[in-house]
């Protein structure tokens, strides 16, 4: 604001730590035209996480990233899975972001003809039969 001059700036947008509302507060005390906007990304995390407190939600959850570790830890699995579909990769967890979890949800979604395919292949049917890893 101080570059371009507060008659410019109608709007700021800040994280939404309690630090940055504060901040936003005073500033709009300071400068009545301004408007303080929490950042959007973080509110929606925030209602995400939230919504993935609900217990059937809370449960897929935990299934798509059962799915997608038990994928992406075991090499050969992940081999096949991707011998069967060349065109997507499921989503990989992060841990910074909530969103991610239902990116994994849909990524899954998305993948289920290719993951039905997978595990009732007989390269699928052969690694089972051989591997200590539990299916």
């Amino acid at each position: 604001m101080e570059e371009v001059g507060d008659k410019h700036v109608v709007q700021f947008i800040t994280g939404n730590a309690r630090a940055c509302v504060f901040a936003g507060n005073k500033l709009m005390e300071k400068r009545k035209h301004l408007v303080w906007t929490p950042c959007a990304a973080h509110s929606i995390n925030l209602m995400l996480e939230k919504i993935g407190e609900i217990k059937i939600v809370k449960e897929t959850l935990e299934e798509a990233r059962l799915v997608s570790r038990f994928i992406y830890n075991h090499s050969k699995i992940l081999f096949l899975f991707r011998e069967h579909f060349k065109k997507k990769e499921i989503i990989r967890l992060a841990i910074t972001c909530f969103v991610t979890n239902y990116l994994v949800v849909d990524s899954i979604r998305e993948s289920e003809g290719a993951l039905k395919r997978l595990f009732t292949c007989e390269e699928w049917l052969m690694t089972a039969s051989r591997s200590p890893v539990p299916v």
